[in-house]
């Protein structure tokens, strides 16, 4: 196991013979990397594992521990972030990245670019831009996510995510983003684009595009599984928008709602879903109300009164994976109870 105690040492992680991209590392200690905004001419922080022909296919484990002021400029290339590319086999665990600031192409996240291995315990707090596939986490995710969160404000040309931009067959578990998010096309408070399987997690942040197409409060377009989630954030574009999902193509979508609002100057508006042309939606509902949206593609519309009625969620698990106070609280993930203080 190779240590890990500043930013010098973090930065040799395949860029010195003693520090290869498949070895084992951890974390001793936070660590500052203000500094790094003075590197390389401005550039900022080179990503770990580079490309999909010089990966990261290690194991990096944070110990809880993070790092602040993490800064990345290098706004025409791409696979950027802490980590820029991670293979399949690699994982990067229990970390925080604070105050980061990351600026990218294509495959932007504040904590890893693109990821083919497994993420899990992270999150990232700052400002993340790209132009296309960009998260305030990962920018495109093809394998496993799970436990992390992301406050980040993010913003990018096509397929932007508060969490991810574009999870391509991968897996995303009780995760959440509350940070704002902007673009012009696929752009969702959680995820831009979803063709894989998003579960029992939720997003709170603004999201919006300046006529944009396909916005989501939780996921911008579906093509894949949505389940055991909810959206909350306010939504605003072009055409097809919706509070939980702008554009369901296909797949499914069970057990979710959306409180959010939803705005926008063309057509094809919902509540839960803005346009369908494909897949299922079983047992979702989304606030008439707060939403300002009588109509949906797919769900149920119920007052706010309602919302908050456990009666309200047919076929719904309140022991396992749901809890509601009942007249008084929307649904929420059980997962997150102590960090709502209810």
């Amino acid at each position: 196991m190779i240590q890990i105690s500043s930013i010098y040492e973090l930065q040799k992680i395949g860029n010195d013979p003693d520090y290869p991209l498949d070895g084992e590392y951890e974390l001793t200690q936070d660590i500052d990397a203000s500094e790094t905004k003075n590197w390389n001419d401005g550039a900022g922080f080179k990503p770990i594992g580079i490309s999909w022909d010089n990966p990261f296919t290690g194991k990096f484990d944070g110990k809880g521990h993070k790092i602040t002021g993490l800064y990345i400029k290098r706004s025409s290339t791409d696979y950027i972030g802490l980590f820029g590319y991670m293979e399949s086999g690699s994982e990067v665990k229990n970390v925080g990245i604070e105050n980061v600031m990351v600026f990218g192409a294509w495959g932007v996240g504040g904590l890893v670019g693109v990821n083919k291995g497994t993420v899990s315990g992270c999150y990232s707090t700052g400002l993340v831009h790209g132009n296309d596939y960009v998260g305030g986490l990962v920018g495109l995710n093809r394998d496993t996510l799970s436990n992390c969160y992301s406050t980040n404000t993010v913003s990018g040309n096509w397929v932007v995510g508060g969490l991810v931009g574009y999870n391509n067959e991968g897996t995303l578990s009780n995760c959440y983003s509350m940070g704002s998010v902007s673009g012009s096309t696929y752009v969702g408070g959680l995820a831009g684009s979803n063709e894989g399987t998003l579960s029992n997690c939720y997003s709170t942040g603004t999201v919006s595009g300046c006529r944009a197409w396909y916005v989501g409060g939780l996921v911008g377009a579906n093509v894949g599984t949505v389940n055991n989630s909810f959206a909350m954030g306010s939504v605003t574009g072009g055409s097809y928008i919706g509070g939980l999902i702008g554009h369901l193509e296909s797949g499914s979508v069970t057990n979710t709602y959306s409180t959010s609002s939803v705005g926008g100057s063309g057509d094809n508006k919902g509540g839960l879903i803005g346009y369908k042309n494909g897949g299922t939606v079983t047992s979702s509902y989304w606030d008439t109300q707060t939403s300002c949206m009588t109509t949906s593609a797919g769900g149920e519309g119920k007052t706010t009164v309602q919302m908050k009625q456990k009666a309200t969620f047919i076929d719904w698990d309140f022991m396992n994976i749901w809890g509601i106070i009942e007249n008084n609280t929307y649904p929420f993930l059980l997962q997150y109870k102590k960090e709502h203080n209810l």
